[in-house]
């Protein structure tokens, strides 16, 4: 008998250490096999797991009721609502548009429940070091790209796939879906680089030249959302270097000069890109922002409390609204976003949860502030952290390690 039990207690525990290390093999899998499937998923999969949001609802709203008084903290309470939030507006809808985004959202909030359970090593093993290496993955094949001009690693998912040229100019993306998702991971991952130290230093060179390379890909993708990111962790980079915190200072002096390399070798296109944004007007200089914004807005007026449901803003502009043909997007906020496909309830939930959680975050310490400004150049003006799966997914990770930065006295925060 007490072997039989000693059995069951070693199977039990083998259980819960292979879901705690699932985060760690299924974010480096779904960076690289999310955007190939996506469409997959979406078209062939939307009516046989119709039952998929009433699952996920149930699971979460069940997580949420049995640890929202455990973990009282806004990063966790978001990352837990979220999936929630866009199941029941997504049922609301009486469509299924909405599903990759709801199942990304869920695997988001999963990372976030099982990161709240680690220790600092754990987090490091388990999300920073599988997050830096997928990330250093998509700069090389950026770097082949801008190289070679030729869709060096993509055209393993797809064989014709041939790199897309905006704003006149040619733009490397990796393995992944959108040519500016190589710079949201980028950014996350040194964010998540500076903010949780390698257990072991041997690794330090790993997180090193992970930022590095990091850094590179918002120097080779020329996005603006992804410039200013940058550009708002730098001041806690310098304050934790004049503070002692040699990591925090090393991490980002290393995504900092990868950025600078890249943005030297492709000095015209980053000065293409100043031209284009300070000729004609705001609308035009921003790629359409203001014509994308009040188009938000009028929808959100009209659809306030559930929104048109998640995965359906295209679909409801081009019928009900009419689609502007120069800019074919959804408006690139991820909180109006949020708000015109979920309603005003859970985009202000939401919204008022993620700030409260950054704000504790810039006030616990420079290596938290960094980790907190890291993606919200994304999240204020692109949606990418949103109108996609794998952006819902990063998020999630964003969101984990966030969670630990949201009091002064955890152990991540403290200076070498």
């Amino acid at each position: 008998m007490a072997a039989m039990k000693t059995d069951t207690t070693a199977a039990t525990a083998t259980s819960t250490d292979l879901l705690d290390r699932l985060p760690g093999i299924t974010i480096p899998l779904a960076i690289l096999l999310l955007p190939a499937t996506c469409r997959v998923i979406a078209i062939n999969l939307s009516e046989t797991l119709s039952f998929v949001p009433y699952l996920l609802l149930i699971i979460a709203t069940v997580v949420l009721l049995r640890t929202a008084r455990i973990h009282r903290n806004p990063a966790y309470l978001a990352g837990v609502l979220l999936a929630p939030l866009l199941g029941i507006t997504m049922l609301a809808s009486g469509s299924n548009d909405g599903l990759l985004l709801t199942i990304s959202a869920f695997c988001g909030g999963g990372i976030v429940i099982a990161g709240a359970r680690w220790d600092d090593d754990q987090v490091a093993r388990r999300i920073a070091l599988p997050l830096l290496l997928t990330a250093s993955f998509q700069a090389v094949l950026v770097i082949a790209q801008t190289v070679t001009d030729r869709a060096v690693g993509l055209t393993w998912f797809a064989p014709q796939a041939e790199l897309e040229v905006i704003d006149g100019l040619l733009r490397p993306q990796g393995t992944m879906s959108h040519v500016y998702e190589p710079a949201a991971l980028g950014l996350l991952a040194a964010g998540v680089a500076i903010a949780v130290r390698p257990g072991n230093r041997r690794l330090q060179p790993v997180w090193l030249g992970g930022a590095a390379l990091a850094g590179s890909t918002v120097g080779l993708t020329h996005s603006r959302a992804a410039l200013f990111g940058l550009i708002l962790m730098v001041p806690f980079v310098i304050i934790a270097g004049r503070r002692g915190d040699r990591h925090t200072w090393q991490v980002g002096a290393a995504l900092l000069a990868g950025f600078a390399i890249a943005a030297l070798l492709t000095s015209g296109a980053w000065a293409h890109r100043g031209d284009h944004s300070t000729a004609g007007g705001l609308d035009d200089a921003s790629l359409g922002r203001i014509t994308l914004a009040k188009q938000a807005i009028e929808m959100t007026v009209d659809h306030p409390i559930v929104g048109v449901g998640p995965g359906r803003y295209l679909v409801v502009l081009e019928n009900d609204y009419g689609l502007d043909d120069r800019y074919p997007f959804i408006v690139h906020s991820v909180p109006m976003a949020v708000a015109a496909e979920n309603g005003i309830p859970a985009a202000l939930v939401l919204s008022l949860l993620v700030g409260w959680a950054v704000i504790r975050a810039v006030r616990a310490s420079p290596a938290g502030a960094a980790l907190a400004v890291s993606i919200l150049g994304f999240v204020l003006f692109d949606a990418i952290h949103y109108d996609r799966g794998l952006g819902i997914l990063m998020f999630g990770i964003w969101l984990a390690v966030l969670q630990r930065y949201q009091t002064p006295t955890s152990r991540l925060v403290k200076s070498e």
